[in-house]
């Protein structure tokens, strides 16, 4: 199969992304992670090296928690592996618009590292305005551009981490999960979208209660597949004549 060609004149436009509200929310949030990781007496390097090979913010803090609890490591590499299930759903949805005929496999797999919650939510936004020869070039240029300034970012947070009250840090790394869940709202296009986050909003407090361990994993195993069957049996009926 022949090679697919791409515009990677569209990197730079990829790269102008850095003038964004999910950049700012993103950089919001690793100030914090960099106050955090002062506060919990860990060194900048280990910090900028965390966000460096895992590039998953909760991930990371999960990482610093349980190092500091004394947990055994394969503890921690289950666990944080966990927290990174959500990108596989998040790209799987993006392959469809960036893929090609003939894009070489490494390529793809290079551009799943970048992904995140900011560039899934820019992904979603953009993507459908931008030619197909210049999706893949342009999401590796947002993808680069927020990784690489987020490692200076956390520089900065872990110096004024002494002028910030410990629990306004840990505060700020909430701020992207919080923008990615009303970012959903905005990127939501199909009724089966809509009952997904309304069955997650609804079971995520409440399983909270019941089984805390699981809660997020349940609410949406449990709340994806219930938004799943209303949804075809809302487009079923719709179809009827």
């Amino acid at each position: 199969m022949a090679r697919y060609h791409f515009n990677w004149a569209a990197y730079i436009k990829g790269l102008s992304q850095v003038i964004s509200i999910e950049f700012l929310v993103l950089s919001v949030s690793f100030l914090g992670f960099g106050a955090f990781i002062r506060d919990s007496q860990f060194d900048i390097f280990h910090g900028m090296f965390l966000t460096g090979v895992i590039w998953a913010l909760p991930g990371q803090v999960v990482l610093v928690n349980l190092v500091q609890e004394g947990a055994v490591w394969l503890t921690i590499a289950v666990a944080v592996s966990l927290t990174a299930i959500r990108f596989l759903p998040m790209m799987v949805s993006m392959l469809p618009l960036v893929n090609n005929p003939g894009t070489p496999r490494w390529l793809l797999y290079l551009l799943s590292y970048f992904v995140s919650i900011s560039v899934w939510v820019l992904a979603h936004r953009h993507l459908h305005n931008i030619e197909k020869s210049e999706r893949l070039p342009w999401l590796m240029g947002v993808g680069t551009i927020f990784w690489a300034a987020m490692l200076g970012v956390i520089v900065i947070g872990y110096h004024l981490a002494g002028f910030l009250p410990p629990l306004l840090s840990i505060s700020l790394v909430f701020l992207t999960p919080t923008f990615f869940y009303i970012s959903l709202f905005a990127t939501a296009r199909i009724v089966m979208d809509y009952l997904a986050l309304a069955a997650g909003t609804i079971l995520g407090p409440a399983l909270y209660f019941i089984i805390p361990q699981f809660d997020f994993l349940l609410a949406g195993v449990i709340g994806g597949t219930v938004a799943y069957y209303l949804g075809r049996l809302h487009n079923k009926r719709n179809r009827r004549p």
